[in-house]
């Protein structure tokens, strides 16, 4: 016997009547899995009768069937005051009748006279601890069910409920995933929106404010300093925008995932900041192989030359900027001896437009880290920092190694 634990329920609960609608299984055409299933259990039990049923709120319903009549089989239901399977679903447990003259349930059931039911033995079919029908077979005259028989039918019945649960799981998923895909597309769009039809505004104001400055005479030195912060806080905007539209963007990629070979990822990322590490006279190297990972090309470049700046930017003075990429434990790190970052700052630093520092410190939009998380995620990996004050950062990172997707485990939040 399986160890499946179900509720007793009214055949009315909400709860119960939403998973039973979300099956499909009410309509037509019925799925030709469940008539073998139902076909091999009547072989083995040498039953007359062996149905699948599921309960509604007026009537049963037959996902399978073998043995009844033509007519109650064209008719592919039968009112509930014929139904054996309720006592099933309100019980929560199987319904085992040897004798159903004897039995007070079923003794005055319609069915017993006119299909006859002599004997039923009834097992519940349920998606978590919710029954929505029966998994059964009929004698038409009593029968002493034998501790086999009742066995064969628990384990047909969790076969079947195992399977409507992954059935409901995957709508679950598509239902996720085209609302996450609707979310970012949107998401997408806005940003795309503001980062266009704020622009030409922002260029304007700045166009403006260079011709007002140019009628400015050197005795207002004051107006002089305001129209150079408003026009410098433009350029901040512009800057802005354009982080968040690429921040935006990063979704449109998630798909075109190849074998990528962190070597040569790294190296480009190197080539396109040479100007940078020629100019903070840093020193970046790898070590050691990196290893093939799947995944984005332009993305993981793009995540490795963030990573690298961070460590170049964020340098203490008097000491070379020294950058290193590495895999330690299986893990891609990128280790710099730059300025380090408080342990109560290690999540926050990865949100968007989070800064730790003034701009007039250490420039830049404070979304770079943000990206950083974000192709990390798409990846399927985590990203995390190991730092202390003036002990220099760790960037430690994991990226999936497999073009195939990791099953998530079955919940069925959205539908309770």
């Amino acid at each position: 016997m399986n160890d499946r634990r179900c509720k007793p329920s009214g055949l009315s609960e909400p709860t119960r009547l939403r998973l039973l609608s979300a099956t499909g299984l009410l309509e037509i055409p019925k799925p030709a899995y469940i008539q073998r299933l139902v076909e091999l259990a009547g072989d083995l039990l040498g039953a007359p009768i062996v149905l699948v049923t599921l309960v509604d709120v007026d009537r049963q319903v037959f996902v399978g069937e073998r043995g009844l009549s033509d007519e109650a089989s064209r008719a592919g239901e039968t009112p509930l005051s014929h139904s054996f399977c309720q006592h099933v679903v309100t019980s929560g447990s199987p319904f085992v009748v040897n004798d159903s003259s004897e039995n007070p349930l079923v003794c005055d059931n319609p069915a017993t006279k006119e299909l006859p039911v002599g004997a039923y033995a009834g097992f519940p079919v349920a998606v978590g601890e919710q029954v929505l029908g029966s998994f059964c077979a009929v004698h038409y005259e009593s029968h002493q069910w034998t501790a086999l028989e009742l066995r064969v039918l628990a384990e047909f019945a969790e076969i079947l409920s195992r399977d409507l649960e992954n059935q409901l799981q995957l709508e679950v998923e598509k239902a996720r995933s085209d609302a996450l895909r609707r979310s970012n597309e949107e998401l997408e769009g806005f940003a795309r929106v503001v980062a266009h039809d704020l622009k030409e505004p922002l260029r304007g104001i700045e166009g403006c404010l260079n011709a007002a400055s140019n009628h400015l005479d050197e005795s207002t030195p004051i107006a002089r300093q305001l129209f150079s912060h408003a026009s410098a806080s433009a350029l901040r905007m512009t800057e802005l925008l354009q982080a968040l539209r690429d921040y935006s963007k990063l979704n449109k990629l998630m798909e075109e995932f190849t074998e990528v070979d962190l070597n040569q990822v790294c190296d480009e990322a190197v080539a396109d900041l040479r100007a940078l590490i020629r100019d903070t006279g840093g020193d970046v190297s790898r070590k050691g192989d990196l290893g093939l990972t799947y995944g984005n090309p332009a993305q993981l470049r793009q995540l490795m030359q963030n990573l690298i700046q961070n460590g170049l930017k964020f340098s203490r003075p008097e000491i070379t900027p020294k950058v290193e990429i590495s895999v330690v434990n299986g893990q891609l790190q990128v280790q710099d001896n730059g300025i380090g970052i408080e342990p109560k700052f290690h999540r926050a630093i990865f949100d968007v437009f989070r800064r730790l520092h003034r701009r007039s410190d250490y420039p830049g939009t404070g979304i770079g880290l943000a990206i950083c998380k974000r192709i990390v995620e798409l990846h399927r990996g985590e990203i995390w920092v190991k730092s202390d004050l003036d002990t220099g950062s760790c960037f430690c990172l994991t990226l999936n190694s497999s073009p195939a997707d990791e099953e998530l485990e079955p919940t069925f939040e959205s539908l309770f």
